[in-house]
């Protein structure tokens, strides 16, 4: 059970090659990497995560209306699909989908508003809603998110990012505190993609636990609709990616690091909110 841990976590090589890190984002980049899930096998990676994750283990999705353990439906035809690779395995162990509207209607084709069809939906408050798309189907298979509490949420936890940890020369602390990175790596998929294809905000669909944690990594959350699901706890919320950016490079400089590949990608943010009308 022990060496399971260990390759789950992804030391292919021993543990004290770790404990001399660079960074967060040095540490995150030995370990997992996002692809573009283009080509139908990749694709059909990603719905077989979603099937696992949200019909068999939450049941957000009913099973049996979907075919051959494929979770899918319409928005997935306009949609960017990534998957989280662990690089040790090279087995894909999370994904998430980027949904934009329908080029003739801005207000369309996003699943969180077929949700909230009913009304006590707020997007349209926004003053860039020309430049919403939605964040969605953010989901680790269970393996990879098996720390105590980390249960209870298709992504697992996302708020343990202390340096400390590991510096710490306890290889048990340090496996320990390896994986609930994983879900940061989709994270920074959604921006990486958002950006690329000129949205400056996201709207997504979390529990609340999530909400919380999203905004102790720097991320801003704006709620904009009731909580559904009381079971569940889902609540829906608007991200700005510029504010969030500058938010994390104040408060969670080792996040922005890994989040803006060093950077980068605040770059590319600046120049596409200076382009974006008042």
């Amino acid at each position: 059970m022990k060496d399971l841990r260990k390759e789950q976590a992804g030391f292919g090589a021993p543990i004290k090659n770790y404990l001399q890190f660079k960074s967060f984002s040095w540490l995150y980049n030995q370990l997992f990497e996002t692809v573009l899930a283009e080509s139908p096998a990749l694709k059909e990676k990603a719905y077989r995560i979603r099937y696992e994750v949200l019909c068999e283990e939450f049941g957000y999705k009913e099973a049996e209306r979907h075919a051959g353990k494929l979770e899918r439906d319409i928005y997935d035809d306009h949609a960017k699909h990534c998957l989280l690779i662990h690089k040790r395995s090279g087995e894909a162990i999370g994904t998430v989908r980027l949904v934009m509207p329908h080029m003739q209607d801005s207000q369309q084709g996003l699943p969180i508003q077929e949700i909230f069809s009913g009304g006590h939906l707020r997007v349209r408050e926004s003053n860039a809603h020309d430049r919403i798309c939605e964040i969605d189907k953010l989901c680790i298979l269970k393996k990879f998110r098996s720390r105590n509490g980390e249960e209870t949420s298709p992504l697992g936890g996302v708020q343990d990012q202390d340096q400390e940890t590991f510096m710490d020369k306890s290889s048990k602390r340090i496996a320990r505190r390896i994986i609930p990175f994983a879900p940061i790596g989709l994270i920074k998929s959604c921006f990486d993609l958002a950006i690329a294809n000129g949205y400056t905000q996201g709207c997504v669909l979390l529990e609340v636990p999530l909400i919380e944690s999203f905004e102790r990594l720097g991320i801003i959350c704006q709620r904009i609709g009731p909580i559904i699901d009381l079971v569940n706890q889902r609540q829906p919320i608007i991200i700005d990616f510029f504010t969030s950016v500058n938010n994390m490079r104040v408060k969670q400089k080792a996040v922005w690091e890994m989040m803006t590949n060093n950077g980068a990608l605040h770059d590319r943010i600046m120049s596409l909110k200076a382009q974006s009308p008042a």
